[in-house]
Parts: structure tokens; sequence; C-alpha cells
């Protein structure tokens, strides 16, 4: 797994391409359930997917009114564009937890309300060599 250092250039269009296009969708990163993500790459591309679903949502909104105002077809498109845009934070997520010391198969947990999601955040949170560390209690 190749390390990228962070971009030198501060600028918006240097956070957005680092944080956001090439940690989702560049070098077949859409896919890509293998190998690590940073905690601070990871929290910051989270960042970047949530302002990605409010702007999808307000485009929605804009062009087709209010969501209980939708049509089937407006409502169907919005339904593919969320899991167009949900497929490549699953596999960030995994990457995540890999670097955690878990296997992706622990996001399963978030399938149970509440205490999973709770779980799953609490993983996605700890350091790299929080779960391998001796005498670490597993969650």
């Amino acid at each position: 797994m190749e390390i990228i250092d962070e971009p030198n250039d501060k600028s918006f269009k240097s956070f957005l391409d680092y944080y956001f296009s090439d940690l989702f969708f560049r070098n077949g990163n859409y896919f890509n359930f293998e190998g690590n993500l940073t905690r601070k790459r990871f929290w910051l591309g989270f960042l970047c997917m949530v302002i990605a679903y409010s702007l999808l949502y307000a485009l929605f909104c804009l062009l087709f009114g209010g969501r209980y105002d939708w049509s089937w077809f407006a409502k169907t498109l919005y339904s593919i564009a969320q899991i167009a845009l949900a497929i490549p934070l699953i596999a960030a997520e995994v990457r995540r937890l890999h670097d955690a010391g878990k296997t992706g198969y622990w996001i399963l947990l978030g399938l149970i309300p509440v205490v999973g999601w709770i779980l799953v955040i609490i993983m996605l949170l700890r350091d790299p060599g929080y779960y391998t560390q001796p005498g670490h209690k597993d969650i």
C-alpha cells in the first residue's frame, strides 16, 4: 500500500482532491476494500462525503421541490445517487477498520441500531495500533 503525503498546497481545491476525489474515486478506490486508511484522512474524507450528501439533497430539493413533493422518478433517482455515494464510503470505512487492526466484517455491527453504530464509531476513532497492543480488551 502506497502512502500518499498530504498536499503542500493548502487551497480548497487541493483539500478536495486529496480528501475526496483521491480517497473515494481515483486509483480504483471506489470499490477498494483492501489496505489501510489513516484516521485523519478518513474523517476529513467523511466530512467531504457529508457535504456531498447535503449538496445532493439541496440540488434535488431545488429541482423537484420539497422532499414530500417528489415524484417516483425523483425518489428513485435520489436513491440511486445515495447508493452511488455510499459504496465508496463503506469501502473507506473498511480500510479505516483495517488500519485500526480489525477486519472489514466489523462494519456489519452497524446493522444493529444505536448500539452497533456506537461500537463502529468507537472502532473508527481508535488509534492504529490500539487493537494490537498487549493486554487490550476487545470490543
